[in-house]
């Protein structure tokens, strides 16, 4: 962050999007088609099902910028520590087809704590120069869409491959700054307030992706297990470092890796309950960022005033639990 002594504080921006809203999110995918048209089989995949509830994200957003020979020269690590509320849409359009669709937003604000590393010596490589800590306020959104083909079906268990959609949102608002130097630079120490906004920090993700999945059927428990690969992800994120009035913007392409496991029990005829884990690894290649600074009154980004290589990762938990309806 590099904030010193004579840093100017800057209105803060809107509150966090969707923060505060009623949100939607979903196991989106719908179970694989079973096999055969009995009371158990329906239980997996029904015509229609709607499902509700909430979820715990966990985990971290971190981009790094430098250049070839002084990488990383900046390091910011953003928690994606948020609850969610949730409802989802699946459905069968064949026996050998299924479709599923989910909203996502958080219901709280705090997400912990932002860190900031900053190695300015390309003398010294490794020495830590500056070092800073923020609160963290996050709001995030998630759209997802899936589609599933059986390719193997048996009595008590399906094998499907599927295509699927991820779009991820997440705006950070960080306050209330500490920072210092462990090299002991003079003129770096900074104490920022609640008040103060320190920097906001917008990411996006677009991931689309390849699936596949194995169900496993047991009286009134299904479980799924699925595994899926992005190799192109796109990426694009928005920096604003209010105490030094600078923006930067840059545009990734990348891979992401998830895994996931979900447990579904019948409760009633039409009614289920559900819960999942769900783990998600975004990783992008070197990329050039947009930076310039502006003035106090204008946070527009002006004429282009420098590049510098940039590089993104996310690493990604999320618990779910609910209750699921089936038509």
């Amino acid at each position: 962050m590099r904030a010193n002594r004579t840093a100017r504080g800057a209105t803060p921006r809107a509150a966090a999007r969707l923060c505060a809203a009623l949100t939607v999110c979903g196991l989106a995918a719908e179970s694989c088609p079973a096999q055969g048209d009995s009371e158990q089989d329906a239980a997996v995949a029904p015509a229609w099902r709607v499902e509700a509830g909430l979820c715990r994200l966990s985990g971290h957003s971190t981009y790094e910028v430098g250049a070839s020979g002084w990488w990383p020269l900046s390091r910011l690590e953003f928690p994606l520590e948020t609850d969610m509320a949730l409802l989802g849409l699946g459905g069968r359009f064949h026996r050998f087809w299924t479709f599923g669709a989910e909203l996502a937003a958080s219901i709280s604000r705090d997400a912990g704590t932002m860190r900031d590393w900053d190695w300015l010596s390309e003398d010294v490589p490794g020495r830590l120069d500056l070092y800073s800590e923020s609160d963290a306020e996050l709001a995030a959104f998630t759209l997802e869409f899936v589609c599933r083909r059986a390719l193997r079906r048996h009595e008590a268990w399906t094998v499907c491959g599927g295509l699927g959609y991820l779009y991820q949102s997440f705006g950070w608002r960080c306050t209330d700054v500490h920072q210092w130097s462990p090299s002991g630079l003079a003129g770096f120490d900074y104490e920022g307030t609640p008040e103060e906004t320190a920097l906001t920090y917008d990411a996006r993700y677009h991931i689309p992706y390849l699936e596949a999945t194995a169900a496993f059927r047991r009286a009134r428990l299904a479980l799924e297990a699925g595994a899926a690969y992005a190799p192109l992800v796109l990426a694009e994120d928005e920096d604003d470092h209010r105490l030094r009035g600078i923006l930067c913007r840059t545009d990734a392409r990348g891979v992401a890796l998830r895994g996931r496991l979900n447990a579904r029990v019948r409760l009633t005829e039409h009614l289920f309950l559900f819960a999942g884990l769900d783990a998600l690894f975004i990783a992008t290649g070197q990329a050039p960022s947009r930076c310039a600074v502006y003035a106090a009154d204008d946070q527009t980004l002006p004429q282009e005033a420098w590049r510098i290589a940039h590089r993104l990762d996310s690493t990604q938990g999320r618990a779910t639990a609910g209750l699921s309806a089936v038509f």
